[in-house]
């Protein structure tokens, strides 16, 4: 993944946050408070750290093409940056299982709303 991937991505991420943010509706369901200041702390977070990402390997690219003339190093900076792929992999794969838990959690209080509703009635 080079750098313009990390900050389109990070940009696109900003953006639907802030679109989210503006419509989200704090659910009277799913363990409240805590959850979900948990939940926008998660997705803010990754949101922060796709965009570091995009900082650090815009500064690492230079780097490598700078250290290209010491093998031994540039090897070593290579090492070490593919085992910082796989944590923003994990990362975001991390968001985007919190990110469908609340949409299976929002699903789940509408059901629960439309339940207590139909039992007020009868």
């Amino acid at each position: 993944m080079n750098a313009d991937v990390i900050w389109f991505l990070g940009i696109c991420g900003t953006i639907f946050t802030a679109l989210f943010s503006c419509a989200y509706k704090e659910p009277d369901f799913y363990i409240g408070y805590v959850a979900d200041k948990l939940f926008k702390a998660t997705i803010f977070g990754g949101l922060f750290a796709f965009l570091a990402a995009g900082v650090v390997q815009t500064f690492s690219e230079h780097a490598i093409r700078k250290l290209e003339k010491l093998p031994d190093a540039a090897e070593i900076v290579s090492d070490v940056w593919e085992q910082w792929h796989r944590f923003f992999l994990i990362a975001g794969l991390c968001i985007s299982v919190m990110f469908l838990a609340w949409c299976f959690l929002e699903w789940v209080s509408r059901v629960r709303k439309t339940y207590l509703n139909d039992q007020k009635k009868n």
